[in-house]
């Protein structure tokens, strides 16, 4: 900039002078905001289709934001942590995996409950048995509503035909989908579930087997679910209230916390 200064008007110009004129006028150097978006063509259809749903709940029907976590490789993970100024933290850049772990999860928004279930992979079989167990424990609802990503998995014959066959012959709550856009996860509460329990269970662990990392991780959910018994809330905020959203500002991403 100060050569750019001196060549248009032929005269010279400090650094320090340039950052003053700068300042003055509340101008500051600012990277690009990086937002996520959704290509999805029925974006706005899908999105007003997940808030009617949730906010149209009637007595004996659930809500479920569902999503595959994982894997987890079993070794030493670093993040941040309170330590003395003469404490060093050190973390190999290379390590041996002591095995991994994966899960599934569903959190019901009502009642902010997790289920989860430990997978040998993110199979459609899987998906298959966590909806056994979700139809199992809400056995009483009327009807049960999930939500999820647009990925081949929740889209698959498998998951699909299960579902059908679940409504047609089946005793026990009717089952309807209701996807989420693609690219979307940003809508998708349980999200940020994984979140805390990613900072609070894996960051600055250093479990000996899978088995002790699927422990704490259980552990963690099951206190979670306690805490929100004892103190009622629903999962997520902004998207319990249709009336607060800007589809256009939602459509990038600004929405963090659902």
């Amino acid at each position: 900039m100060a050569e750019a200064y001196q060549k248009e008007y032929g005269s010279p110009i400090s650094i320090g002078k340039i950052q003053g004129v700068i300042h003055n006028t509340d101008y500051s150097w600012r990277r690009a905001r990086r937002v996520l978006t959704s290509p999805d063509p029925e974006y706005r259809r899908k999105v007003e289709l997940l808030l009617d749903t949730l906010q149209g709940l009637k007595e004996g029907e659930r809500f479920f934001f569902i999503d595959e976590v994982g894997p987890y490789r079993v070794k030493k993970y670093g993040g941040t942590k309170l330590m003395s100024k003469d404490q060093i933290e050190t973390l190999p850049e290379y390590q041996k995996s002591r095995g991994h772990i994966q899960f599934i999860a569903a959190l019901e928004a009502v009642t902010n409950q997790l289920t989860w279930l430990f997978t040998p992979d993110k199979s459609a079989i899987s998906m298959v048995k966590l909806l056994e167990k979700l139809v199992l424990n809400y056995a009483d609802c009327s009807a049960i509503f999930f939500t999820w990503d647009a990925i081949s998995v929740h889209n698959s014959k498998v998951v699909t035909d299960w579902i059908h066959t679940h409504n047609t012959t089946a005793e026990g709550p009717h089952i309807e989908v209701v996807p989420l856009p693609s690219n979307a996860q940003f809508l998708n509460v349980i999200e940020a579930v994984f979140g805390g329990m990613k900072k609070a269970i894996i960051c600055n662990s250093d479990y000996a087997t899978p088995h002790d990392m699927q422990e704490a991780i259980a552990r963690h959910f099951k206190d979670r679910n306690a805490f929100y018994k004892e103190n009622p809330k629903k999962a997520g905020n902004k998207i319990w209230d249709k009336q607060k959203f800007d589809f256009d500002k939602l459509a990038g991403g600004l929405f963090r916390k659902m």
